[in-house]
């Protein structure tokens, strides 16, 4: 709109000093506008920064976690082959035992054939001593009875 539309020039500077105005006041309600976005932007790099900071604690307790976790494994595993060793020497004890069994057994039917033996044997030394013994008190029966008799001859 300028002056060969008909407006006068005081028309036109107080059409200019109200655009101006306005613009002004656009600015202005801008610049609030961006004032209020640069504090929410700072308060969302705040919050950013905070979740951050909260991101890293948490990926530190989770780093202690899993290290918990591997030992926890590592444990677990030392002690299923403490089991398995434990299992073998189990077994072992028990072949063992089935083997001490085994020749405890062959050493008391030994033994048993061995007192039986001897005791055989010992009744056949005892019967022999005895019939041996009988022998001998016979003859000494027989000699003592011949002494006797002598010594009756003798006085005859």
């Amino acid at each position: 709109m300028d002056a060969r539309q008909g407006w006068s020039v005081s028309q036109l500077w107080t059409h200019c000093f109200q655009s101006n105005i306005r613009a002004l006041n656009d600015l202005y309600l801008l610049y609030g506008s961006a004032r209020d976005d640069c504090e929410l932007i700072d308060q969302l790099k705040a919050e950013v920064t905070e979740l951050k900071q909260s991101a890293n604690a948490a990926h530190a307790q989770l780093e202690e976690v899993l290290g918990a976790q591997k030992a926890i494994l590592e444990d677990k595993r030392k002690a299923l082959e403490a089991l398995d060793k434990a299992q073998e020497v189990g077994e072992n004890l028990v072949r063992t035992n089935k083997r001490l069994n085994d020749a405890l057994m062959t050493s008391e039917q030994e033994l048993s054939r061995i007192r039986e033996t001897e005791a055989a044997r010992t009744q056949a030394m005892a019967d022999k001593a005895l019939a041996d013994f009988k022998a001998s008190a016979k003859f000494q029966s027989a000699l003592a009875k011949a002494v006797v008799d002598f010594k009756g001859f003798q006085r005859f």
